[in-house]
């Protein structure tokens, strides 16, 4: 698995941007990640514990549940190697919300319902602060004032247009 972020920290460092760079990381993808890919599903049957030779995993084991989810999964997990522009992984994704399933049991209790809906729409807009490497409380201060001035511009609220805008 080190081989294939190896690969893509590589490919990250290519120069080209756009389309190039998608098929540069493609390129990469398709002469270093499929032999990684390969290790590894040489190793994955050699585990799988309902292959007719020996096995070094139980069915019921944890290793023997992976690997039959793995095996399971194999076509989805390699999907990435089919294109340049598709991440290796969703770490992105799963940051966004690490913050939300933290803070998930101290926020159980809301006070209400519009309690509830107001922590959401100030979630969004941190996580959009953030998204778009902006300091949030800045950013709030701002908007807020601007909205007490009678703004209603609201396209030119949001994290993105502010960033643009203060850039």
């Amino acid at each position: 698995i080190r081989g294939l972020y190896a690969v893509e920290r590589s490919a990250d460092q290519c120069v080209e941007t756009g389309q190039a760079r998608q098929r540069r990381r493609w390129q990469m993808r398709q002469e270093a990640s499929l032999p990684v890919l390969a290790q590894i599903k040489a190793c994955l049957d050699a585990w799988n514990p309902a292959a007719l030779l020996v096995s070094s995993a139980l069915p019921d084991s944890p290793l023997g549940k992976a690997v039959y989810y793995a095996l399971a999964q194999w076509e989805l997990l390699t999907r990435f190697a089919d294109t340049g522009d598709w991440p290796l992984d969703n770490n992105a994704a799963e940051n966004a919300q690490r913050p939300i399933a933290v803070g998930r049991k101290n926020h159980l209790f809301m006070g209400s319902e519009d309690g509830g809906e107001m922590a959401a729409t100030f979630y969004t807009l941190i996580q959009s602060c953030r998204i778009n490497n902006l300091d949030a409380v800045a950013y709030l201060q701002n908007i807020c004032r601007r909205l007490l001035n009678g703004d209603r511009n609201h396209h030119a609220l949001t994290p993105k247009a502010w960033a643009a805008a203060h850039a």
